[in-house]
């Protein structure tokens, strides 16, 4: 896998905007990284199962990466896992409840590699590479746990300028009335202070007006 094609691989699962892309797109990277014919990513949490893997991938890998998961202690592993020619390496996730394992199916000496990957790697570079894939989740996870908190905030930060904003139109129709009832008398004595009063009441209605339009339901 030359340079460009990694940064453009990295880039795209930087662009992830859930955990269900991730999983697709760390299996499909990993496939390519490594050579494997055999991929699947794994996270479970309180919202369900993320689940990617490589359109070889086989019901006897998916059923030991689900076993792992089950079987970790701690939500973190130590090591990579082996079973033959399987590997597996747990994933470290920013939130407590939720739980990751990467897994793949090695090639076997003289096979050759998926997807058009060199073939030759060895046993310590393919776990660094896991090592690496793991981690690689880890930072998209924690990239789209901040996301979402930063986007809850700003629907709150909203939500309580939408509140004051309401809140204002009781005593801004509360004056326009009361300018309303005065103005005979404004305009008697005074008629330009009944206009300027008026065009002060119109652009205080005209501010609140256009900040709740800008506050409004965003698709």
């Amino acid at each position: 896998m030359n340079e460009a094609a990694l940064i453009q691989a990295v880039a795209a699962l930087v662009a992830c905007k859930d955990l269900g892309d991730v999983t697709i797109g760390v299996a499909r990277f990993a496939q390519r990284l490594l050579g494997a014919p055999d991929v699947l990513v794994l996270l479970r949490g309180s919202e369900g199962e993320f689940l990617g893997k490589s359109s070889d991938t086989s019901g006897e890998l998916e059923r030991w990466a689900s076993e792992l998961l089950t079987e970790q202690p701690d939500g973190v592993g130590p090591g990579v896992q082996r079973d033959g020619e399987r590997r597996a390496v747990f994933i470290q996730l920013p939130e407590p409840q939720l739980r990751g394992v990467l897994a793949v199916t090695l090639p076997a000496d003289g096979e050759p590699a998926s997807d058009g990957a060199a073939p030759g790697l060895t046993e310590d570079d393919a776990s660094a590479n896991l090592g690496a894939l793991a981690e690689l989740v880890a930072s998209c996870a924690a990239q789209l746990a901040r996301c979402t908190q930063a986007d809850r905030m700003l629907q709150d930060t909203r939500a309580l300028v939408a509140r004051g904003l309401h809140d204002l139109c009781t005593p801004l129709n509360s004056l326009r009335l009361g300018m309303h009832l005065l103005e005979p008398a404004l305009t008697t004595k005074d008629p330009a202070v009944a206009q300027r009063a008026h065009r002060a009441v119109d652009r205080m209605a005209a501010l609140v007006t256009g900040m709740a339009e800008a506050l409004g339901p965003k698709n």
